[in-house]
């Protein structure tokens, strides 16, 4: 639209749920142990 005001609906954010549903095994990622950062075993 040139020399207009053009307006876009935001979309609504997903739910946590609907986030949740979208991880499979094929885009799930491998754990990572970094180990510990400071004295936290004490």
């Amino acid at each position: 639209m040139k020399g207009g005001i053009g307006l876009e609906f935001k979309k609504d954010s997903p739910t946590l749920d609907e986030l949740l549903d979208q991880i499979t095994p094929e885009n799930k990622h491998p754990e990572l142990d970094l180990g510990s950062e400071g004295e936290e075993l004490l």
